[in-house]
C-alpha cells in the first residue's frame, strides 16, 4: 500500500490506483517541483518508479523517482530530493 503526501496517517492508497496517481505525480510535479509517496512495502518501490517514468512522458520532461527509506520523491532529473544531497 502506498499513503500519499499527507504521509502515514492518510488513508493507503491501494496499487489498483498507481494509473490515475500518473496524473496527479504529473500535477504535482508541475505545480510543486516535486511529489513525495509512502511505500508500505519493497514490492511498491517498482510500480512507483513506473509512475515517475510515466509521469515524465506525460510531461515530456526527465523525471527521477529516488527511494528514500520508506518514501519515494519524485522530482525533475537534475533537481536534487530533499535530504539527499547536503
Amino acid at each position: 500500500m502506498v499513503h500519499g503526501a499527507e504521509g502515514r496517517d492518510a488513508p493507503p492508497v491501494p496499487a489498483s490506483l498507481f494509473p490515475p496517481l500518473r496524473a496527479v505525480t504529473a500535477e504535482m510535479l508541475v505545480t510543486k517541483g516535486r511529489f513525495r509517496v509512502t511505500a508500505d512495502t519493497p514490492e511498491t518501490v517498482e510500480p512507483l518508479q513506473g509512475v515517475a517514468r510515466r509521469a515524465g512522458e506525460t510531461l515530456r520532461r526527465p523525471v527521477v523517482g529516488y527511494a528514500d527509506g520508506g518514501d519515494i520523491v519524485i522530482t525533475f532529473t537534475g533537481e536534487a530530493a530533499p535530504g539527499l544531497i547536503g
